[in-house]
């Protein structure tokens, strides 16, 4: 799922950022983008999002006012340096230009900088990094609430929708046994023969081993209700209930090939409608 996190955390007096975007994808996926000066510290945030993080892209972004690189000018020396400099130029050539340049050339002026507290940082990233993880959990937990809400409405829609096609499937059978009855006494009304009632039953008997869905609907039921547990038991299940959708849908094929009654087609199409959101719905949570 979807979510986004922050943490912060000081070295010294200096901010260490942390953001985490996570978007949707079938196995986890790590993103690590820090400064130059802390590429070394990848591996860190890396093992801990393997840690914190079960699927999803999670794309970690890392920001640190660092020091400013390279060596920094001692500007008590330097300002030294160049007294001694004019001093000399005055006494041995006065009035000659004395380029500034040449403070470049004197050694000891130029000291390189403090050494960044690499621990200290370490530690900063490793607790900024935590805390968004936490934050990330957070929002995608709220992101789960909703999602679980809703699947569980559309889960009692198509109870309603099965409810529906079971009881009525004696009309069905009822109307069928109807039209067979009016057809065959039209077809033998030339001939002049009567209709045999036990041919009539014969039948209707193939037709209702034919369409008989009940294996169906007690598979879709037991998928449905597997699915249901599946999505309170917690953790993540989004593959376990991209499965269990693919079972659903392919009962919900064979019910609509089976019951080519228009009254029960209305309602397959109904219950493949909510089917499909049901499946948009379990995508999110992949």
């Amino acid at each position: 799922m979807t979510g986004f996190g922050a943490g912060q955390a000081l070295v010294g007096d200096r901010e260490l950022r942390v953001e985490l975007r996570a978007v949707n994808h079938r196995f986890l996926d790590t993103r690590v983008r820090l400064p130059t000066a802390l590429q070394a510290l990848t591996g860190v945030v890396e093992e801990l999002l393997k840690a914190r993080c079960e699927r999803g892209r999670v794309e970690a972004y890392v920001s640190y006012a660092t020091e400013r690189s390279g060596p920094a000018l001692d500007l008590g020396r330097a300002e030294s340096a160049l007294r001694t400099l004019v001093a000399l130029r005055d006494q041995a050539c006065p009035g000659e230009a004395l380029p500034v340049a040449l403070l470049t050339s004197m050694p000891g002026l130029f000291v390189e900088q403090e050494a960044p507290d690499v621990e200290g940082v370490r530690v900063a990233l490793v607790n900024a990094t935590e805390q968004a993880c936490d934050a990330l959990a957070q929002a995608r937990g709220v992101e789960g609430a909703a999602l679980q809400a809703d699947l569980e409405t559309l889960l009692a829609d198509v109870d309603v929708l099965l409810t529906a096609i079971e009881a009525e499937r004696p009309a069905l059978l009822r109307r069928y046994e109807q039209r067979l009855k009016e057809r065959l006494e039209r077809a033998l009304q030339d001939e002049r023969i009567s209709l045999d009632p036990a041919r009539l039953v014969t039948e209707v008997a193939i037709f209702v081993d034919r369409s008989d869905v009940a294996e169906e609907l007690a598979r879709l039921r037991a998928h449905l209700a597997h699915f249901l547990a599946t999505l309170t038991g917690g953790g993540a299940v989004g593959r376990k209930l991209d499965f269990l959708t693919q079972e659903i849908f392919r009962e919900a094929n064979t019910l609509g090939t089976k019951t080519p009654d228009v009254t029960i087609t209305h309602q397959i199409v109904e219950l493949k409608t909510t089917l499909e959101r049901i499946r948009e719905q379990v995508q999110n949570a992949l």
